[in-house]
């Protein structure tokens, strides 16, 4: 699905532009995900200044994006 026929309108070609760029910007979205959960498992900063390690832990916004 790299290529549209010449034969094609237009807008076929035009619409596969569109869903590469969509396709583009999830994986971007992806990957900033995955950069949110991998800073949530580095240190948060508690109340106080104080540092706590905190493994695995996901900001409730991150997960209620995922639908998990």
């Amino acid at each position: 699905a790299d290529h549209v026929p010449a034969n094609w309108p237009p807008r076929a070609h035009y619409l596969l532009q569109f869903e590469r760029a969509i396709d583009e910007l999830e994986e971007n979205i992806l990957e900033a995900y995955r950069h949110i959960d991998f800073l949530a498992s580095e240190d948060i900063i508690q109340s106080k200044g104080e540092t706590q390690k905190k493994r695995g832990a996901v900001p409730n916004s991150t997960l209620a994006i995922r639908g998990k």
